[in-house]
This record gives structure tokens, sequence and C-alpha cells, in this order.
């Protein structure tokens, strides 16, 4: 039985061999798995965590492709989805000074657009202790009810819902709903991990410790917002009070920042079932101290990642990533 399930993108990043090109100079790539929630899943369990996957895939040579590589990393792949005549994304990327460019082709019907209510993971929300869901598949090419029905199943089991929006402004096509959709699973959510770009597009008037507290305002019991270089702010309630904290970062030389965030979520969620926080009573028995601790096993996650080109190149297993946090942070 996993006890993480993520559900979100998988595509097949098509990485610049010359990274520090243009993406309109490259002439040659190498293949490698793609997508926020794939890249969280698969940090979420070489940190540990026994983990499974859902998306929906094309029935092709990418889609066979990402469900190897899957497998061969130890995660579950029963809840995947195949959908027939339809193509697995690909993104072409590179990342002239440390910043990405990409390039993504999705096909005329992506396969997240043929999902039926017989297609939603029921065992695997009900038998997995944290559902984590994010990204463009989660607001955009998923039906809204399908999504929703995901969350409705996790809450009936008792199932901790994460939500990390991974907001992509140039993928959307109708911000307003788009918008909807976000906000409204961040209201189902008792964790809510986002960036600082995440919280200013969603909620431009605030500051980011104004978002943190406004996501503790719904569901969420653990609010995160990642701001770069700046570090994270955490937030949770004591005795029902909303109490802020900061966590640092993992000083190194960043050559890629591909999967930084992906990193930071997977990092997250093996963390909190390898300390038992699995639960809504235990997350609110859990002081402010403990999760900017497990912040700060996050941001020496992202660290690992953004040492290496691509998204998953850098991040080894849980012993490396605690001896990074063991030397920022003591």
């Amino acid at each position: 039985m996993a006890h993480v399930l993520c559900m979100g993108d998988a595509i097949v990043d098509f990485i610049s061999t010359k990274p520090d090109l243009p993406l309109v100079d490259v002439e040659t790539y190498k293949r490698c798995p793609g997508g926020s929630a794939l890249n969280t899943a698969v940090v979420s369990a070489r940190l540990g965590a026994e983990t499974a996957f859902c998306s929906a895939l094309g029935d092709d040579v990418f889609g066979r492709f990402l469900a190897d590589l899957l497998t061969e990393e130890g995660i579950d792949c029963s809840p995947l989805i195949k959908g027939a005549g339809c193509s697995t994304g690909v993104a072409f990327a590179s990342s002239p000074g440390g910043r990405p460019q990409f390039h993504i082709l999705r096909g005329a019907k992506p396969p997240a657009f043929t999902l039926r209510a017989a297609d939603r993971p029921k065992e695997a929300l009900q038998e997995a202790k944290i559902f984590h869901l994010c990204s463009l598949f989660a607001y955009r090419f998923a039906p809204e009810k399908w999504i929703e029905g995901c969350c409705s199943i996790a809450e009936r089991a008792g199932t901790l819902i994460s939500y990390d929006p991974n907001v992509r402004p140039h993928a959307i096509s109708d911000t307003k709903v788009a918008k909807r959709r976000i906000l409204n699973c961040v209201k189902r959510a008792h964790i809510v991990k986002m960036s600082d770009e995440d919280a200013s597009w969603l909620f431009p008037k605030l500051s980011e410790e104004e978002v943190a507290k406004k996501l503790l305002s719904f569901t969420a019991e653990l609010a995160i917002v990642t701001c770069g270089a700046k570090g994270a702010i955490v937030a949770t309630k004591d005795k029902r009070k909303k109490v802020l904290g900061h966590a640092g970062i993992v000083p190194t030389k960043v050559k890629d920042t591909v999967g930084a965030g992906d990193a930071s979520a997977g990092a997250l969620v093996s963390a909190l079932v390898r300390h038992d926080l699995t639960s809504v009573s235990a997350l609110k028995e859990t002081p402010l101290a403990e999760f900017i601790k497990l912040a700060q096993f996050s941001a020496a996650a992202s660290s690992a990642v953004c040492s290496q080109y691509g998204a998953l190149a850098g991040l080894k297993n849980l012993k490396a990533v605690e001896k990074l946090q063991r030397k920022a942070f003591g």
C-alpha cells in the first residue's frame, strides 16, 4: 500500500545537452521524465515514502517510457490511466543563465481530456495517507468534476489532501476558470504548498505572509509559501491562532531551477509520512518549530535539484538530503 499518492502532470522532457544555450539555438537533447507531479512522486519515493502515481498518459512510446521509469523508481503505477488515441505530452527545455525555457507540445487531445468517473483511482485514494494533487492536470486538463470526485473520495476515507497549484500562466487559456478551480482545490486541502509566484498570481494584492495566513482560513492546517532565495514562509495554527515562521535556504551553486518546487513538495510529503504526521489531528498538535524543520528538509531537497541540470539528476537519496540539511541548519 502506498503512503503517498501523487496526481498530476506527466510528460517527457527533452533537455538541451548544452543547457546554457537559449532554446532557439539548441540542436541536441537528452530524453528525461518530466511533469511536476511525476517529479514530486519520484522525489517522494527516493526519500523513502511508499509512493503511487496517477496521471493520464497516451498509449504510445512516450507513455510506456514514463511508466517503465516510474516502475524502476519503485513507484506503484497501477493508478495510471492510458488514453487510447491520445499522445503523451513532450517538452523541449533549456536553461540559459539557470532560468528555464520551455516549448511544450501536448497534441490536439491531451489524455486527461478523456477521463471518466470510472477512471478515478478509488482504491489508491482510500488507502493512501496523503493524496498530493498538483499542476495543470488539476486545473485545466482533467475535467473539473473528475478532480472534485477524487478529492471527495479522499475526504471520505480520511486521507490528507496536499495541494501545490504550480501555476503556469503561459499555458492557461481562461484565467478566471483556472483561478476558480485552483481556489476550489486550495479550499479542500489540509496542506498547501505554493511558490511566491503562485501566491502573487492567485492573490495579487496580498504579501507572501498575508497569503500564508489566508490559506489557513480554509481547510489547511499547514501552509508553506516558498520564496526562492529568500527561503520559505511556514504557517500553522496554535490554539486556533495563525502563526508564521521562516525557513532559510540551503546555499548551492545553482545550475538549473527546473524541478526545485517539485522537489520541495516531494520532500515535504515524504517527511510528513516519515514523522507520522498523516492525520488532521496530528497536524493540529504539531508546533510551528517542527514544521519549520520539515521546510528546511524541503529546502535541502530543492538545493540538491538546483545543483544539477534537469529536475531529478541532483537528488539521490534520503541520507544525502539530510546531510545537506544538517550542514545548513545544524
